[in-house]
């Protein structure tokens, strides 16, 4: 890893309103800026308690998370 990510990373527990200093600078990130980022939807957690997952029974999640993962 790069001394940029080793110090975004120890400064990330310092966190305020959002922001994070890196060389100095501030950086802003939150779930809404990396949903943004990664072009992806931002469930909020009721979303997510209403997903119904007992239409997931026949799924072996365990061994879909192994594959997501690349585990």
């Amino acid at each position: 890893m790069t001394i940029v990510v080793l110090e975004f990373y120890a400064n990330l527990k310092f966190a305020n309103d959002d922001k994070v200093y890196v060389k100095g600078k501030e950086v802003e990130v939150s779930p809404s800026i990396i949903s943004k980022y990664y072009k992806a939807h931002l469930y909020e957690n009721d979303e997510v308690e209403l997903l119904e997952l007992r239409n997931f029974d026949t799924i072996d999640l365990d061994s879909l998370m192994l594959y997501l993962t690349g585990g």
